[in-house]
């Protein structure tokens, strides 16, 4: 079985870890315009031209740079990055990111060698979208990952205080009481909206509790993927959530202490120095992990247990390397 860990930070973090690649990537690509085609967009336009300039090839000098299915997919981190700069750098949300969140791990997965595919994907909060739920369901990949926190409106009660059933399309209130209307999507007929009548709601102890609403009644918004969603706010609650989940947070301190020996910032130019640099990073922690249970062992007489070495040491580089794969945290 294999298991693969994803750091997804804080939606703040995330995000700004994402402008951060797309600036440093901006960079290098200033510098091949300037460097080797001998030219540099200017205008008000130059990230657009750029990218541009970087998916087509220049006869006899270079070949294109990126593709221009990766020209497009830069482009548009490319103005969310403007957006989270000079609009909401303070007020983000993870309603804001999700979309981005969700085209980040399916692709990912798709770029794993077979043999290295997982069984099983232990990440934080920020993927446990619906879709990236639907999307590992699909791929029989079982993602453990807590749910997005359910936080109620104005501090009134939130989704999870309701009982719904999907199958019956039936949706309790904390009072007991079953929503009077339900509204469909006019495009795709899918349930969409549970709806309490004002009866209901006026003469409900739990009133202002659960709606500040001038209509004087509560309504139960669902989506496509809500039943991922429930199925796994019960999941993360069971004995095996409980045992499996905290084996992500191993991974995060040793990625803290190969980010504290330079594995953030490449120090050479070649996508063979960066792999090499990554390499040595990860036998220098692992040395430090062995000579630290040797000593344990000297000291204690006890043999020592629990040596996880980083496994990133290979006889040649993988046939692709990514950005993600040799600094998976990068910013």
């Amino acid at each position: 079985m294999s298991v693969h860990r994803l750091d997804g930070s804080a939606p703040g973090e995330q995000v700004m870890n994402f402008t951060c690649i797309v600036w440093r990537l901006e960079r290098i690509f200033e510098l091949i315009a300037a460097n080797v085609d001998q030219t540099r967009p200017q205008g008000d336009n130059w990230h657009q031209e750029l990218l541009r300039q970087m998916a087509v090839g220049i006869e006899l000098v270079r070949p294109h740079v990126i593709s221009k299915e990766t020209k497009n997919i830069l482009d548009e981190y490319r103005g969310f990055r403007h957006v989270v700069r000079n609009v909401y750098s303070f007020h983000l949300s993870s309603a804001k990111i999700s979309p981005l969140v969700n085209k980040l791990l399916a692709p990912l997965l798709e770029k794993q060698p077979e043999a290295q595919k997982p069984d099983k994907i232990l990440c934080d909060m920020a993927y446990g979208t619906g879709k990236n739920r639907e999307d590992m369901e699909d791929r029989q990949i079982k993602l453990i990952c807590p749910v997005p926190n359910d936080n109620g409106r104005n501090g009134c009660f939130p989704k999870s205080a309701f009982k719904i059933d999907l199958e019956t399309q039936t949706c309790q209130c904390p009072a007991g009481k079953l929503s009077a209307e339900k509204i469909y999507d006019r495009k795709t007929n899918q349930l969409k909206v549970f709806a309490f009548a004002p009866e209901q709601c006026q003469d409900c102890p739990f009133l202002n509790q659960c709606t500040k609403s001038k209509r004087g009644r509560r309504t139960v918004t669902v989506n496509q993927y809500e039943k991922y969603i429930q199925e796994a706010r019960v999941f993360q609650k069971t004995e095996e959530f409980q045992n499996e989940y905290p084996e992500r947070s191993k991974i995060e301190r040793k990625q803290a202490e190969m980010v504290h020996h330079g594995l953030r910032q490449a120090r050479y130019i070649g996508m063979a120095k960066v792999y090499l640099q990554s390499l040595l990073i990860g036998t220098i922690v692992n040395f430090k992990r062995y000579w630290k249970l040797i000593n344990e062992k000297l000291t204690t007489g006890k043999e020592a247990t629990g040596f996880n070495v980083i496994p990133i040491i290979t006889t040649t580089p993988p046939p692709v390397i990514t950005w993600g794969a040799v600094c998976p945290n990068a910013s």
